[in-house]
């Protein structure tokens, strides 16, 4: 039986078109197989990031360990484990970063479970008129400082009754999306975001004066470690009777390797000319409490930035307090 030209062409387009499919098919499973490898690729160099930052963690530890072995809890600014960066590889990668004393910063929660500030005949607790000479010597106005500080307090305390110039959680309720004030000490200083008046453009400005320890304690300050951009913390801590420019004067003055005494410092000219009732005596120090390790991990295609805060207790203990990873 003869086969028709067109018969044999309607085969032909048959043959064309389940080779058409088949190439699709190997083309979509090819595709799929190769984006799996690729997610198991990027799962394990994740997965070795992860160690990467944990064995750093570790060896923060052993170096923290070491420093204060060697220079006691006396850290300065000039000790060369502080002052440079530190990059190694680690199991097939690299971790950089740099050890900072973190001491010096003001601890939001110090102010956490303190009485209405406006019942005490003697005026507010002595952690809130610190931070308000703080806010003050940022060069907010005393409107915006008396705002600030009335609305952390009602933000932290656990009662519903809201200050002069503060908020509960009726103000937060009327928000969208609503949500409350959170009755307790903060875990985070971006928590501040979500408090009245603490806009972005305020925080840009107090951020890297404030932290949130897992205490209430508000010092003492290392002035052995404080860099100039500190000046605002000093100026805190003179009562604010001593303005930016003379906090960063009394800090340029320092000796090499530090001030080796408390009373050294004090003994300064420009110290020493402010009555001793207005210095916050009790902020001064010259040893450190908290260090962070913050750095890179890197491993093939992956990258995370962490930064590990470790505490310093009595006889120079140390200890992880806290651990923040975010994989770029």
């Amino acid at each position: 039986m003869r086969i028709s030209q067109k018969e044999e062409g309607a085969a032909l387009l048959s043959v064309l078109l389940m080779v058409a499919i088949m190439a699709t098919v190997a083309v979509a499973m090819t595709d799929v197989a190769l984006r799996s490898l690729s997610r198991a690729t990027v799962a394990d160099e994740r997965g070795r990031v992860a160690w990467q930052i944990t064995g750093a963690e570790e060896a923060g530890l052993v170096a923290i360990r070491d420093l204060l072995n060697t220079a006691g809890a006396e850290l300065t600014i000039d000790n060369p484990v502080l002052a440079q960066p530190i990059a190694f590889a680690a199991a097939g990668g690299s971790i950089s970063g740099r050890l900072e004393d973190v001491s010096n910063c003001f601890n939001i929660n110090a102010l956490a479970g303190l009485a209405d500030v406006d019942a005490d005949d003697e005026g507010p607790p002595a952690a809130v008129r610190a931070y308000q000479d703080l806010l003050l010597s940022l060069e907010l106005s005393e409107f915006e400082v008396e705002a600030l500080t009335d609305a952390l307090l009602d933000w932290m305390d656990p009662d519903s009754t809201p200050r002069i110039a503060g908020a509960e959680d009726g103000y937060y309720l009327s928000q969208s999306p609503p949500y409350r004030t959170g009755g307790q000490p903060i875990a985070d200083v971006s928590e501040l975001r979500a408090i009245l008046g603490y806009e972005p453009e305020v925080l840009e400005v107090l951020a890297p004066f404030v932290c949130a320890r897992a205490n209430s304690n508000l010092g003492p300050f290392n002035i052995n470690t404080m860099r100039e951009e500190h000046a605002p913390l000093l100026a805190m801590v003179f009562g604010g009777n001593a303005s930016l420019q003379e906090a960063r004067d009394v800090l340029t003055r320092r000796p090499f390797g530090g001030w080796q005494l408390i009373d050294d410092f004090l003994n300064l000219e420009a110290v020493s000319r402010i009555s001793p009732d207005l210095v916050r005596s009790e902020l001064i120090g010259i040893s450190s409490g908290h260090l962070t390790f913050r750095g890179t991990a890197h491993f093939g295609n992956v990258s995370a930035d962490f930064a590990t805060l470790y505490s310093i207790g009595e006889a120079n203990a140390v200890q992880i307090v806290r651990r923040d990873r975010s994989p770029r």
